[in-house]
C-alpha cells in the first residue's frame, strides 16, 4: 500500500484498561452493591468498584435495573407485584362502577327524562375506566 498505511484487520494490543470491566464477576459485584443500597449513584458504584462510569451504566442496563425515586429497582415486576397491581385495578374499577351507579341515581332523581332519551358519557382511558368490570357495567 502506498503512503505507509498498513492493511491489517487483526486486533492489536492497545494501551489502557483491558475490556474486562464487563466480566461476570463485575456484573455480580454491581448487582450486589445495588441490592445492598438501592440509593447508590452510578458514580458511587464506579468509584467503589474502580470501574468506569460507562461500564457501570452498561452493566446496570444489562441487569435491567432503572432508577425510580432515587432507588434502583428491577424493571420487571415480580409475580407478587403483578398480583398487587391487578388487585388495585380491580378495587379501583369496583369503586368507579359504584360511583357510576350513584351518578345514575342522581340523574334519575334530578332529571328523569334524561335517562329515557339516553345519556352520552365521556371518560378517558384510565385503567379503571377501561377495566372489564366497567365495560360490563355499560
Amino acid at each position: 500500500m502506498s503512503g505507509g498505511l498498513k492493511a491489517s484487520v487483526d486486533d492489536k494490543q492497545r494501551a489502557g484498561r483491558s475490556p474486562s470491566a464487563h466480566s461476570q464477576q463485575n456484573v455480580q459485584r454491581v448487582e450486589t452493591l445495588i441490592r445492598e443500597d438501592r440509593r447508590l449513584k452510578v458514580r458511587e458504584i464506579a468509584l467503589r468498584l474502580e470501574m468506569s462510569k460507562s461500564a457501570v451504566e452498561r452493566i446496570i442496563k444489562q441487569l435491567d435495573f432503572r432508577k425510580v425515586s432515587a432507588r434502583w429497582v428491577p424493571k420487571q415486576l415480580t409475580e407478587d407485584h403483578q398480583a398487587q397491581r391487578a388487585e388495585c385495578q380491580t378495587i379501583n374499577a369496583a369503586r368507579y362502577c359504584e360511583t357510576l351507579k350513584k351518578l345514575k341515581e342522581v340523574v334519575r332523581r334530578k332529571r328523569p327524562s334524561r335517562l329515557s332519551r339516553g345519556v352520552v358519557f365521556q371518560h378517558d382511558n384510565v385503567t379503571p375506566h377501561t377495566a372489564n368490570m366497567t365495560k360490563h357495567w355499560f
